[in-house]
C-alpha cells in the first residue's frame, strides 16, 4: 500500500497536466492572399483578402491588419475565431502607389497569447505596377496620349502624339482649329494635292491668286523740287522713228500740302514708259517698294484680315515693326534682309523674307552730295591757288625788264666818256 500512494499521486498529475499542454492558442494566416484585380494600376483602388483559421484547440479574439511596407493600410480588423474553426477572409482596400511593393497581413493582440507566432504572418511577392494615366490599357511608358483614352494608339503624322490629343494630326504645321476655319482638311497636309503643303501653299484650297490692288506709282525724288513751270516732254506721236531717237520725259503729279507737284523721270531711248509696281516676296506674303533712296513701303499681303494675326518685321539693320504697313527708311548704304514673321491665332506662323540692297553712289545719298560738293570746293581752290600763281609770275617779269634798260644804258654811257677821253 505503501507504494499506491507515489503511483496515484504520479497518475493524478499526468491527467492534470496533460490537457492543460494540449489546450494551446494558434491563429494562422493561411498563405493565399487575393487581390480584386489582376493587373495593378498606378491610382487605382483595389481590395486585398487575407485567410484567417484558428487551428488551436481553444477560441482566441485578435486583431488582423495590413501594411504596404511600414505603413498601415486600412485599420485593424477585429477577429473572434472559435477553436478549430472554419476559415474567415478579412480584407481592405488600398491604391496601388508607384513603384515596386508587397503587401504584409499580421496578426496581433490575439487573446489568449497565441502560442505559435511563426504562422501568424504573410508576405506576398514583390509587386510591379503599371502606370496608364488615362486608364486606356496602354502603359503610359508606350502610350501617345496620356491623358485622353486611345486604344488603338493611331498616329497620322507619326509625331510623338497621337491623333486623339494632336493640336494638328496631319502635321502640317496649322493647327486642328484653324484648319477648320479656313477651309482646309486637317487629316490631309495636303488638301488640294499640288504637293505644297498647306502650311506653304498660299492656295491650299487651290483658288486662283488674287492680285492685289495696284498701287500708286512710285514717286521718284530729283534733287531739286521743278518749278511749276517744268515741261512734260512726250513723244511725237506722228513719227516712230522720232519717238525711238528722242528722250521720253514722264511726270507724276503727287500732292504736298494741297499743291501739285511734278516729278520727272527721263528714259533712256527706245524704252517704254511705265510705272513700276511693288515686287512680292517669295512666298508672296507681303510686297516691297523702293520708294526713294534707302526707303522703302512694306506691305502685308496675306492675310486679308487682321483679327487675332500678329505680324513682326525684321528689316535687318535693327530695327522692327509690328505693323502691317509701313515705310520703312535705312540709315546707311549695304545689303539686308527685311523679314516678315506671320503668327495666327491659333499659334500656327509663316515667315518670308526679300534681300534689300542700298546703293552708296546715289545723288539722293546725303553723304555723296557732301562728297561731291567737297570736292568741288577743293577743286574751285587749286583753280584759285593756280591762277593767283600765273599772275605773280607776270607781275615779277614786268619789274625786271626796266632794270635791264637801266644797266645798258649805263654801260654804253661809260664807254662814251672813254672814247671822247683818248680822243
Amino acid at each position: 500500500m505503501k507504494f499506491i500512494s507515489p503511483i496515484l499521486l504520479v497518475l493524478t498529475l499526468f491527467i492534470w497536466f496533460v490537457p492543460s499542454a494540449q489546450a494551446a492558442a494558434d491563429v494562422a494566416v493561411l498563405d493565399d492572399i487575393t487581390f480584386s484585380k489582376s493587373a495593378f494600376i498606378v491610382g487605382d483602388t483595389v481590395r486585398v483578402y487575407a485567410t484567417i483559421r484558428n487551428v488551436g484547440d481553444v477560441d482566441v479574439t485578435g486583431t488582423v491588419s495590413f501594411y504596404i511596407g511600414s505603413a498601415q493600410i486600412g485599420g485593424g480588423h477585429e477577429i473572434s475565431m472559435p477553436k478549430n474553426g472554419q476559415k474567415e477572409e478579412v480584407f481592405t482596400d488600398f491604391t496601388v502607389p508607384e513603384g515596386e511593393f508587397n503587401i504584409r497581413a499580421v496578426i496581433s493582440n490575439t487573446n489568449p497569447v497565441d502560442a505559435n507566432v511563426a504562422n501568424d504572418e504573410v508576405l506576398t511577392g514583390l509587386i510591379e505596377p503599371i502606370a496608364d494615366t488615362d486608364r486606356d490599357g496602354i502603359p503610359d511608358s508606350g502610350d501617345n496620349c496620356l491623358n485622353d483614352k486611345n486604344e488603338d494608339q493611331r498616329n497620322l503624322d507619326g509625331d510623338a502624339q497621337g491623333n486623339v490629343c494632336d493640336s494638328d494630326i496631319d502635321g502640317d504645321g496649322i493647327l486642328n482649329t484653324a484648319e477648320q476655319e479656313r477651309g482646309t482638311d486637317p487629316l490631309n497636309a495636303d488638301t488640294d494635292g499640288d504637293g505644297l503643303s498647306d502650311k506653304d501653299d498660299p492656295r491650299p484650297l487651290g483658288e486662283p491668286l488674287v492680285a492685289p490692288a495696284p498701287e500708286p506709282p512710285a514717286v521718284l525724288k530729283s534733287s531739286e523740287t521743278p518749278s511749276e513751270s517744268s515741261e512734260v516732254r512726250l513723244p511725237d506721236k506722228g513719227s516712230e522713228s522720232a519717238s525711238s531717237e528722242s528722250s521720253a520725259a514722264l511726270s507724276e503729279p503727287s500732292s504736298s500740302n494741297g499743291l501739285a507737284v511734278a516729278k520727272t523721270l527721263f528714259l533712256s531711248s527706245g524704252e517704254a514708259a511705265s510705272s513700276s509696281a511693288p515686287e512680292a516676296s517669295p512666298d508672296e506674303l507681303f510686297t516691297f517698294e523702293e520708294v526713294r533712296w534707302a526707303t522703302y513701303d512694306f506691305r502685308v499681303l496675306a492675310p486679308s484680315r487682321d483679327e487675332g494675326y500678329r505680324y513682326e518685321w525684321d528689316f535687318g539693320d535693327g530695327t522692327t515693326s509690328n505693323r502691317r504697313e509701313v515705310t520703312h527708311v535705312y540709315g546707311r548704304s549695304g545689303k539686308f534682309s527685311a523679314a516678315l514673321r506671320i503668327m495666327d491665332p491659333e499659334g500656327g506662323v509663316k515667315e518670308d523674307s526679300v534681300n534689300v540692297h542700298i546703293a552708296f553712289f546715289d545723288l539722293q545719298n546725303r553723304s555723296v552730295r557732301m562728297l561731291i560738293i567737297f570736292l568741288v570746293i577743293i577743286l574751285l581752290i587749286g583753280l584759285s591757288a593756280f591762277y593767283r600763281l600765273g599772275q605773280e609770275g607776270t607781275g615779277a617779269s614786268d619789274k625786271t625788264e626796266p632794270r635791264r634798260h637801266e644797266v645798258s644804258s649805263g654801260k654804253t654811257s661809260r664807254q662814251t666818256k672813254a672814247k671822247k677821253e683818248r680822243v
